[in-house]
C-alpha cells in the first residue's frame, strides 16, 4: 500500500490469507482460529510486511500484539 493510506475500510472482513503470508505462518493464524483481522491488523500489517514503521494506537484486545508479530515472524521465516 501507499505510504501513509489505509489499505482497508475500517468497517471491512479482511482475511489473512489475502496478504502475501507463507504458508506455514498461514497455517499457525488457522490453527489458532485467527481467520480475518481487526481493523488495527488490516491498517498495519500491510505496512509492516513493506518495512515500513508502524505507530498505532487501540484499546486493549484489539489485536495490536498480533499486528506486530505476524510481519516479525513473517521476516524471520524469510
Amino acid at each position: 500500500p501507499a505510504r501513509g493510506t489505509i489499505p482497508y475500510s475500517k468497517d471491512a472482513t479482511v482475511a489473512f490469507g489475502s496478504l502475501p503470508l507463507s504458508r506455514a505462518t498461514l497455517q499457525g493464524l488457522e490453527f489458532n482460529a485467527y481467520t480475518t483481522m481487526t481493523s488495527i491488523q488490516s491498517g498495519s500489517i500491510p505496512h509492516a510486511l513493506a518495512g515500513r514503521d508502524i505507530l498505532a494506537a487501540a484499546k486493549t484486545g484489539s489485536g495490536k500484539t498480533l499486528s506486530f508479530l505476524v510481519p516479525l515472524l513473517e521476516c524471520l521465516y524469510r
